[in-house]
């Protein structure tokens, strides 16, 4: 493993953004049944229809296209050119009007105005715990500056110290076999405690006839966060503006 922070998101989202696309086109046929969860969540808050959301670490925008098809204003940022490319792709096909732009989360407030959304939402594990303790605070700090007066933040579907915790004590050393259809992934995940950062290691197979072919493999380094370790970072001496789920 041994990649820093920068270098394993660079490595996995831009130097090889084929491999990730692969699993988010397989996670598409899931979009409706997830937005459905989501938009629950926004209502509850008080995001309805019509709201302009903010979605960072979108991917190629199955989170976002389909918010935008329940009459949301969606913006989605990602860092990787490739998944917006197809993000964009997508709602043009489908005549969604969802908004896709190319850029690196800890710049956010450079990349839009003041108190541009009435909502951000981080979903699937996705941008928080990729850089580090200091610039995690500094992105949601700078999405606070792009949300109005009474915005909401929402961290959903996020993997979390409590969980990553549990498993660790059942089954140390965990690895999965995750079945995407024409291809697979090997899943190896070590959790470091003292630190609370999870090592893993996803190894791809193209499946050609009753065999595996190997493709590539990407490892990458996530801090997970406790619940109340997200809401202390999210506040920063500000009212609690979150929602979260795991």
């Amino acid at each position: 493993m041994g990649l820093t922070a920068i270098s394993w998101v660079e490595e996995f989202f831009i130097r090889k953004p084929h491999l990730f696309l692969k699993i988010l086109k397989a996670l598409w046929s899931k979009g409706e049944e997830e937005v459905k969860y989501v938009a629950k969540v926004l209502k509850a808050h008080g995001v309805n229809e019509g709201s302009k959301i903010l979605e960072v670490g979108c991917g190629n925008g199955r989170i976002a296209i389909n918010l935008a098809k329940l009459g949301y204003e969606v913006v989605g940022l990602d860092i990787s050119s490739e998944l917006i490319k197809d993000a964009c792709r997508k709602a043009e096909s489908m005549k969604v009007k969802a908004k896709f732009l190319v850029g690196d989360a800890r710049r956010i407030d450079k990349i839009f105005k003041p108190k541009e959304f009435d909502a951000v939402i981080f979903y699937w594990t996705s941008v928080i715990g990729y850089h580090g303790e200091n610039a995690d605070r500094q992105i949601l700090l700078a999405c606070r500056r792009v949300v109005r007066d009474h915005g909401k933040l929402f961290i959903l579907k996020h993997a979390s110290r409590e969980v990553a915790l549990a498993k660790h004590e059942l089954m140390p050393n965990i690895k999965y076999y995750v079945d995407h259809g024409d291809f697979v992934v090997i899943e190896e995940h070590n959790f470091d405690i003292l630190y609370s950062k999870v090592q893993a290691k996803w190894t791809f197979y193209v499946k050609k006839g009753k065999d595996l072919v190997f493709l590539d493999e990407i490892s990458f380094t996530l801090r997970l966060y406790s619940i109340h370790e997200l809401i202390n970072l999210a506040v920063i001496g500000l009212p609690i503006w979150l929602s979260i789920s795991t």
